[in-house]
């Protein structure tokens, strides 16, 4: 089976980002430190990567995973994201990380790419709808116009060629997030023959929005909802035998 690969995209240290609320470094890694253990934990991941984009040292992460779980198989990738815009907000930092993850991936592979704050009570009941033969897998959002940014798979060279190319579009002050990006990607591969199918369950997040700053459990009665709704959603894609 192709290499199954979790890509944790990251920024520790955030520098004039609009539009985030949690920006306190130390808040941020506690945060990052408890998402790696919960991922280190998880079965049918091959590969662990984390990737920050503001050169922050991350061998407290490193430690945290290793001792959940994940020695041997979590690799960080650690840079200073060069000066841009900040119109273009944190979707292009991220962007920037899943240009230098892909050149570490074979092209069989499937990168699962989550926000690196967060972790995914449910993942167990996700994976295999990853792991199934697509290009893509992702929640379409909004009329088909956004797409979930937070948790989505992809081959490397759907990211490659499709999502990152991108990155130039974003433009916060327009209401232009990644989320847009990644749908316009998949509808050009879907659009170039490719396959794409949304997540298998509705995906329980746990952790903090970065950009509101609110917690993101929801109570019980919402996700009984949320999972009902997401389940008639994929019966009309067509997901559900």
């Amino acid at each position: 089976m192709p290499e199954t690969i979790l890509l944790l995209t990251a920024t520790v240290r955030p520098q004039n980002m609009p539009n985030l609320a949690l920006t306190d470094p130390a808040e941020r890694l506690r945060q990052y430190i408890a998402a790696a253990t919960f991922w280190a934990g998880q079965p049918g991941i091959d590969r662990i990567i984390f990737g920050d984009n503001s050169g922050f040292d991350l061998s407290e992460i490193v430690s945290a995973a290793e001792k959940g779980g994940a020695k041997g198989r979590f690799q960080t990738i650690s840079f200073d994201a060069p000066p841009f815009d900040p119109k273009y907000g944190k979707g292009f930092g991220e962007m920037l990380i899943l240009e230098k993850a892909v050149e570490t991936c074979n092209e069989d592979s499937t990168i699962v790419k989550v926000t690196g704050r967060l972790a995914v009570a449910n993942f167990a009941d996700l994976l295999p709808g990853f792991q199934r033969n697509r290009r893509v897998t992702a929640d379409l959002l909004n009329g088909l116009r956004r797409a979930d940014a937070r948790l989505f798979s992809a081959k490397p060279w759907v990211l490659k060629e499709r999502l990152v190319p991108l990155k130039d579009q974003l433009d916060e002050s327009q209401k232009v997030w990644m989320e847009h990006l990644l749908a316009r990607a998949i509808h050009r591969e879907l659009a170039e023959g490719g396959t794409w199918g949304p997540l298998e369950a509705w995906p329980d997040y746990r952790g903090y929005s970065g950009s509101a700053g609110t917690r993101l459990t929801e109570p019980i009665i919402k996700r009984a909802v949320l999972k009902l709704r997401h389940k008639v959603k994929n019966a009309c894609y067509g997901e559900l035998p």
